[in-house]
């Protein structure tokens, strides 16, 4: 039973991404989609607010969690 916890928590900890901009401030978020130009994200403290956008020429990098694969853009 504990193994089992601890896995899910593990999984939900893993669902978290990273957007650090060119001004390096960092947002925690869970990205929604990823379009050529821009970011649609929520923040990770607030899932059921509002989306925010982002443009792709302000972001440093992403990390990006998708099927528990940890990808950095």
């Amino acid at each position: 039973m504990f193994t089992i916890t601890f896995n899910s928590l593990s999984v939900v900890g893993l669902s978290q991404d990273t957007i650090a901009m060119n001004d390096r401030s960092r947002a925690i978020a869970k990205v929604t989609e990823i379009y050529p130009l821009y970011i649609r994200y929520k923040k990770f403290n607030n899932q059921q607010g509002p989306d925010d956008i982002i443009n792709k020429m302000e972001v440093m990098f992403l990390s990006h969690v998708i099927e528990q694969t940890l990808r950095v853009y």
